[in-house]
């Protein structure tokens, strides 16, 4: 939390935790729900999980971050929350969905 208040240039961050899914959704064909972009552009840090609690850290101002309510295609019966990082590549803008204990900060100014 440290490192991202220096790269901030704030004093205090918001700090977000990817969610956990109600379910094991690996391997599986989804039907996405609903979109909502939660965090817009603008100055942030995202923080990777690599091993348990253990980060790799970066700063990055051209990624937004999108909320997706999906359902499993087949019994999907309970409803779980993925985040995706959306940036622009080339042309495009392509979405990574985030994993489980990625952190984002973003600052309180």
């Amino acid at each position: 939390a440290e490192w991202s208040k220096y790269e901030l240039d704030d004093t205090s961050v918001e700090v977000r935790a990817v969610p956990m899914p109600k379910e094991s959704l690996s391997g599986k064909e989804l039907i996405v729900k609903s979109v909502t972009q939660i965090i817009p552009k603008g100055d942030k840090v995202l923080c990777h999980e690599v091993e348990y609690e253990s980060y790799f850290c970066h700063k990055t101002n051209g990624v937004t971050v999108t909320e997706m309510n999906v359902v499993k295609t087949a019994g999907g019966d309970k409803p779980s929350t993925l985040w995706a990082a959306c940036h622009e590549h080339e042309d495009r803008v392509v979405c990574h969905v985030m994993n489980v204990n990625d952190l984002i900060f973003t600052p309180l100014k």
